[in-house]
């Protein structure tokens, strides 16, 4: 017999705590009314992250666009998705989205740094609920293969619209003007 069990909502998610030994090692996300486990960042990651967040803080700053956020922070899409990309970037039309719990939305760009326990969720689940809750561009840096990928929401779903690894520069459609020199991000 096969059982069904219901999807937590954004409100029990909220609710639960967690154990002590378990905030050390893990973050927690909600997905498809789902709790997901996820590892902590590596140091790359983690210095990929900073790099990338310092250009488009300078950026979004100088040109008075909004505000970038990062991990850990969540976005709030619906009931039963709450995720907590590693940047997020929220227009100066969208900044009522802003509360203390976290983004009520869909920012206008999410950025995923993808490690090999995080490939599949960032690069298909993520991506088909960013794509579906109308994210406007959706980042994915790949550590591994030092890229970054960038994708644009049209009609038709995501498009690819940039792309480079650590010879060229990626774009972005949302920021519009921002061109990164990739090995700058994954230099040390």
């Amino acid at each position: 017999m096969l059982t069904l069990t219901k999807p937590i909502t954004y409100q029990e998610f909220k609710e639960i705590e967690f154990e002590e030994w378990e905030l050390k090692e893990f973050f927690f996300e909600l997905i498809d009314g789902e709790i997901m486990r996820q590892n902590y960042p590596s140091f790359k990651h983690q210095f990929v992250s900073s790099n990338l967040l310092t250009y488009f803080h300078n950026f979004i700053k100088s040109k008075n666009l909004g505000i970038v956020l990062h991990a850990p922070f969540g976005v709030i899409l619906d009931d039963i998705n709450v995720l907590q990309p590693d940047i997020m970037f929220v227009s100066n039309v969208q900044k009522h989205m802003i509360t203390q719990e976290g983004i009520m939305g869909a920012p206008a760009l999410i950025v995923e740094i993808i490690s090999p326990s995080s490939i599949k969720t960032d690069r298909f689940i993520k991506y088909q609920i960013y794509e579906s809750k109308g994210v406007l561009e959706y980042w994915i840096i790949d550590l591994k293969n030092e890229s970054i990928e960038v994708f644009e929401n049209t009609e038709r779903g995501f498009k690819p619209f940039s792309f480079a690894n650590l010879e060229g520069k990626i774009f972005s459609k949302v920021l519009e003007g921002l061109a990164i020199t990739v090995a700058e991000i994954f230099a040390s």
